[in-house]
């Protein structure tokens, strides 16, 4: 296809998948914990994930402060 400005690309391979709860890490943010570690990064462990008490009392505060703004 000549005079198109478009060149054919191949696509980078493919990563295989890996499931968040074979992280090591909660839900919420196992993924980006699982990259951070593989690049280098150390991840904090016992971080609240997406439900529990501490995902409780911030979204309480977050609202509290938002009617006294």
């Amino acid at each position: 296809m000549s005079g198109t400005g478009s060149t054919p690309s191949t696509p980078p391979p493919r990563r295989p998948w890996i499931p968040a709860s074979r992280t090591g890490f909660p839900a919420g943010y196992g993924h980006l914990a699982h990259l951070q570690t593989k690049a280098g990064f150390t991840v904090r462990q016992g971080l609240p994930g997406l439900t529990g008490t501490a995902v409780e009392q911030f979204y309480s505060e977050g609202k509290q402060w938002l009617t006294e703004a």
